[in-house]
């Protein structure tokens, strides 16, 4: 007999898999700013923290040099300049929007002509189609009822897969404890 997971043995299975990830996530080494007047030794510096200093230095917008610990000696990775000359300003946001509704509009009303016009929605909106499963096919005024499937008739599965999900059985809450013991 096969086994599956029921939807109670699924959610437990999904909480101690979820327990695991945030337990490691907490264990795990995360990198972390501080504003320090000057840098620390490097012998009691934190290799995860990327220290902040006032720059010395006159004539510059920003506020601080960044340097982090990197093989026992402080590198400067950067400073906290932003430089925002090359993001769009609203002004391009807005008129690159009104220029994509403008042509999603032209091509709309160019494919407009191959679909059916409000007249026409109404009978295009009753026609049926006549729906085939299996070696049955099925047709009717306005409504197709499609059978459900059973263990020994084809419907909106075939009779073998329906046969197959009935053996199934569902794995016990010990079973779930026993994989992760």
């Amino acid at each position: 007999m096969s086994k599956f997971l029921d939807l109670t043995g699924l959610g437990t299975f999904k909480e101690k898999i979820d327990a695991q990830i945030k337990a490691e996530v907490a264990n795990a080494d995360h990198l972390k700013r501080q504003i320090v007047e000057a840098l620390p030794e490097t012998g009691s510096a934190d290799e995860n923290t990327i220290y902040m200093k006032l720059h010395d230095g006159e004539g510059r917008d920003d506020k601080y040099d960044e340097y982090m610990l990197i093989d026992g000696t402080f590198e400067l990775i950067g400073n906290s300049e932003v430089d925002l000359t090359d993001y769009a300003k609203k002004t391009d946001v807005s008129s690159a929007k009104d220029d994509a509704v403008s042509q999603a509009k032209a091509y709309t009303d160019g494919k407009a002509s191959e679909y059916a016009t409000a007249a026409q929605g109404k009978k295009a909106d009753s026609a049926v189609q006549s729906v085939k499963i299996g070696e049955k096919e099925l047709n009717s005024e306005g409504n197709v009822v499609l059978p459900a499937a059973t263990a020994s008739a084809d419907g909106l599965m075939a009779s073998a897969d329906k046969k197959k999900l009935d053996e199934l059985v569902p794995i016990t809450n010990e079973e779930i404890e026993a994989l992760f013991n």
